[in-house]
């Protein structure tokens, strides 16, 4: 088993990630992260969850149970071409900014891109060390597009009459 040479001691410190388990993940402080660290101190509001089905189906359980929507993001070259490309080419054009974090820094240096064709999408296997902070930020990328996959309101006849905001000020739609 390789091991990373990462000062997770320092890591923890700064704030750049928590001790959640030494070789095995402790899933009720992730649960525990999510449902009161995240929406009740620091009054997130959570639209959904994206993640990756291995060893998450108790935590999904959980999580669905209070009420979130958690979608399932298939590992595979279909799902995860065009956030993959979306990603990079943020990245390329430098208009992906984040929050210093040298384990993420870590992570994406860490990540192997594998190619089918035009096809695209990093892979945990074929990387040496860990990845997950890149990977579950392509599964949230994978989520928008997941999103526009819906018909719009305009295909599925969802549109509604909405009073106009400024009636209530005595403006018509067409006085200003």
């Amino acid at each position: 088993m390789k091991r990373e040479k990462v000062d997770y001691i320092s890591a923890i410190e700064k704030g750049y990630c928590y001790a959640i388990g030494d070789k095995i993940i402790d899933y009720a402080f992730v649960e525990d992260f999510i449902l009161n660290y995240l929406q009740n101190e620091l009054k997130v509001k959570i639209i959904n969850i994206s993640y990756d089905r291995y060893n998450a189906t108790s935590s999904v359980g959980k999580l669905e149970q209070e009420g979130l929507i958690c979608i399932d993001i298939p590992q595979n070259y279909k799902t995860l071409n065009s956030p993959t490309k979306k990603l990079r080419d943020l990245i390329l054009t430098q208009q992906f900014a984040y929050v210093e974090n040298t384990l993420f820094e870590l992570n994406v240096s860490n990540a192997q891109l594998m190619s089918s064709g035009t096809l695209e999408m990093i892979s945990k296997k074929s990387s040496n060390f860990k990845i997950d902070m890149i990977a579950s930020l392509i599964n949230n990328f994978a989520i928008c597009d997941i999103e526009l996959e819906k018909p719009s309101v305009y295909e599925s006849g969802g549109i509604e009459y909405i009073q106009d905001p400024m009636s209530k000020f005595g403006i018509g739609k067409w006085d200003f």
